[in-house]
């Protein structure tokens, strides 16, 4: 790190975009969760299989590691929606108002 202190590292990502949409890509690096605790983590999981198909091997398999976690499985185009709401709202105007122009 900066001040010196070793860490060890889980993954590095070139660029991303972390808190917008709109924002400029950045470099990251991701931490064991033993390294930066936190009372909440996220598991992204890329596959093939449907999104139902999915969602219920996910579940099982967390239910198997441990029963009390309280889970909750989001598609990406849904996590996505809330980011691209105004560009898709900007869009839907002015495909109304070319309608009427």
């Amino acid at each position: 790190m900066q001040d010196g202190t070793r860490v060890q590292v889980a993954g590095v990502v070139e660029n991303g975009k972390y808190e917008r949409i709109t924002e400029e890509q950045r470099p990251a690096m991701f931490l064991p969760i033993l390294q930066s605790p936190s009372s909440d983590a996220t598991l992204v999981v890329r596959s093939n299989r449907s999104p139902q198909q999915l969602a219920a091997a996910v579940r099982s398999k967390m239910r198997e590691l441990d029963s009390g976690l309280p889970i909750y499985i989001q598609s990406w185009n849904r996590e996505l929606d809330p980011a691209l709401f105004p560009s898709r709202m900007a869009t839907l105007a002015l495909g109304v108002m070319a309608q009427w122009a």
